[in-house]
């Protein structure tokens, strides 16, 4: 066999073994396929070695004739020589070793990690982000303005540092990042990826937990984690929050707190506002009876920090937002939360908060049939396992706001409710680009596409025709009168008690969605109708809620199928 033809086996062994291990729940049969592919692999690399060996060996082919092969990498191309990257000429990486996790030169010369200096459209951090850098203090909570790109420099700077400038101390240096699921947790780590790889051409490699070496042993260890009680305990460590106040278990951040009891940790907080009367809003107001104090330490130990839209963008930030045009894009209300660090009153909501809350799931930890993709940044099927019927639904843009396409599955044995598994946006976008989008998204599970619901009327009538062009029958156009609307909302009010829609608990926008769809009265003053505040909303919320209802067209409410009933 040739070299070349050993290399696409080896490469197709790898890409299935890859996918078995990216399950999250295996069976005992998975392991032993993973375990004998494994065997396959090991064994045609050294096929690979022995071929090379022999391609080079001299006329006699005597041991002392022959040409020692170089060392290959797992995809069995030549690996240059190793050599010290201070003396190798390595201009543009001096601080790479060629071994994937090891900063042993970085720790070596410098007492903190180098700012970022090579990334795409970089100018340095904005005064904000150099002063959430800076803060040391022990117990940190930042309200702020989404877009501020606190996630941005605190995964890919200011925890790696922290961690960084604590080993260097000689103390234990660990870290535990915590955020609303795993899925949001990948959007971090992929940053902290990408800083090491772009600053210092070092490859990070680890999903949950990624281990820094200082040469042959282990610095530190930042963990990644999802909001599950059970898996952020039993650590020793820095504590970082990305969205705490859209952290739904009720004990998860008390829990991961813990794990910086040592007097050397920190704990950092950073999030968007949520609604007024939760958790989160109770640990930012701290004592009602006292003043809140901002950007100094409270009498409770916290140092609480607040950054609006405005305050952004008078330090920087205007140079990638521009203000007015996002006030004048914004409901009133989204804009006030959103920007403005405003808490949201959830008084008039149709949905009930904490039953939405409920359905949030971390999705990359429970179904088996998903994955982060990090090129697409989201969430992505796994069409070698995933074994069930979908359904989609799409919300054009109104008034500026963002168009909307999502892909639920429908409920199976397994997984005996509506999952919400893609989502893809669209902001200022014509129709047609819009509907090749859809197409070439679908395109790989079309067969398992049952329907494709679309609010074709009037504005979206342009994706439903080109769409009805593409998929024919699959395509549906959803009846647009106010009955149907409310008869949507009944069901989805119906499947959202029972546990029975699903979604990343990360997505804090899907429940902001459904939060905004209220019950008004109608402009006779007769009766009252199904409306959503939106009329110039930014597409964060709306949208997608309608979205999703639309999917549940097809549904039933006294629907008994793969385990679902319903009592009243």
């Amino acid at each position: 066999m040739q070299q070349t033809n050993i290399n696409e086996l080896i490469v197709s062994l790898e890409a299935r073994q890859a996918k078995l291990i990216k399950r999250d729940v295996k069976k005992a049969a998975d392991w032993n396929e993973i375990e004998k592919l494994q065997a396959l692999i090991d064994q045609q690399y050294k096929n690979l070695s022995y071929l090379f060996t022999q391609d080079n060996a001299g006329p006699t082919k005597t041991k002392s004739s022959r040409k020692r092969p170089a060392s290959r990498s797992r995809s069995g191309q030549p690996q240059p020589e190793k050599k010290d990257p201070l003396t190798s000429g390595d201009l543009d990486f001096p601080f790479k070793t060629g071994k994937k996790n090891d900063i042993s030169l970085l720790l070596a010369n410098f007492d903190e990690l180098p700012f970022p200096k090579k990334l795409d459209d970089f100018e340095g951090f904005l005064p904000y982000q150099l002063d959430f850098i800076n803060n040391w203090h022990r117990n940190q909570d930042n309200l702020k303005t989404r877009q501020s790109g606190h996630t941005f420099s605190a995964s890919g700077y200011k925890a790696p540092n922290t961690c960084f400038v604590t080993y260097k101390k000689g103390k234990k240096a660990d870290l535990l990042w915590l955020a609303p699921s795993k899925l949001q947790a990948a959007v971090a780590r992929s940053y902290l990826k990408n800083y090491f790889m772009v600053e210092f051409g070092i490859e990070l490699k680890g999903t949950d937990d990624i281990d820094f070496y200082d040469g042959q042993n282990k610095a530190f260890t930042i963990h990644f984690r999802g909001d599950n009680e059970a898996t952020v305990q039993g650590f020793s460590c820095h504590v970082f929050v990305d969205e705490k106040n859209w952290i739904r278990g009720k004990n998860t951040v008390k829990r991961a707190l813990a794990c910086a009891t040592h007097r050397h940790f920190i704990r950092v907080k950073f999030s968007t506002a949520s609604y007024a009367g939760t958790q989160g809003y109770d640990d930012w107001r701290g004592n009602p009876n006292e003043d809140l104090l901002l950007d100094q330490e409270g009498k409770d130990g916290i140092y609480r920090t607040r950054l609006t839209l405005k305050e952004a963008c008078d330090q920087g930030l205007d140079r990638l937002v521009d203000f007015a045009q996002v006030k004048r894009e914004t409901e009133d209300d989204d804009f006030d939360n959103a920007y403005m660090c405003k808490w949201i009153d959830a008084a008039d909501a149709i949905f009930n908060l904490e039953k939405l809350q409920s359905c949030g799931i971390d999705s990359i930890e429970k179904w088996h049939d998903v994955y982060y993709d990090e090129s697409l940044k989201r969430l992505a099927i796994d069409l070698d396992v995933f074994d069930g019927d979908l359904v989609a639904g799409y919300d054009p843009a109104r008034h500026g706001d963002n168009a909307k396409f999502v892909v639920m599955a429908k409920p199976c044995e397994k997984y005996p409710y509506y999952r919400k598994l893609v989502e893809l946006t669209w902001r200022n976008t014509n129709f047609r680009t819009q509907a090749n989008d859809i197409v070439t998204e679908v395109d790989p599970y079309l067969h398992l596409l049952e329907r494709v619901w679309i609010d074709g009327n009037s504005i979206g009538a342009g994706v439903f025709e080109l769409l009805q062009n593409e998929l024919g029958y699959k395509t549906q156009n959803v009846p647009a009168s106010s009955t149907n609307k409310q008869s949507l909302v009944t069901k989805a009010q119906d499947l959202v008690s029972h546990k029975k829609l699903r979604y990343d608990q990360g997505e804090s926008h899907v429940t902001n969605g459904f939060m905004r769809i209220k019950r008004t009265v109608n402009q006779r003053g007769t009766g009252t109708v199904i409306s959503t505040e939106r009329t110039k909303t930014s597409g964060n919320h709306g949208d997608v809620a309608w979205a999703m209802l639309y999917c549940l067209q097809d549904h039933k409410l006294n629907e008994k199928k793969s385990g679902m009933s319903f009592h009243f």
